[in-house]
């Protein structure tokens, strides 16, 4: 039977889970986890039932793979917030002022 995602649970830094369920209503979980150098790996199972090579193709599972990596480089470097997002628009506006004073300079 498919599998059907329904949630993504980060657990930490470095760790997330990714929970499926099929028309039966079974759960079915597969862990991923970044290594020290920031490359995320899926767990075993889930490498060698869907990432396989050769193996079938599985685009959604490379997708999934994909996601969980983002999930755990946005929980790893934070959105910024108040002071420091005020301070990244304030930037922005500084570097269209001066782009805008070089065109009117031509």
């Amino acid at each position: 039977m498919a599998l059907t995602l329904v949630r993504i649970d980060i657990e930490s830094d470095t760790s997330a889970t990714a929970v499926f369920t099929d028309a039966d209503g079974a759960v079915t979980t597969f862990a991923f986890r970044t290594d020290d150098s920031g490359v995320t790996h899926p767990e075993e199972i889930f490498a060698e039932a869907y990432l396989a090579v050769p193996g079938p193709e599985v685009p959604q599972a490379h997708a999934l793979a994909r996601l969980m990596t983002g999930f755990l480089e946005v929980r790893a470097q934070p959105l910024p917030n108040g002071e420091d997002l005020a301070n990244a628009w304030a930037e922005v506006g500084d570097e269209l002022e001066h782009d805008w004073a070089l065109q009117e300079g031509q």
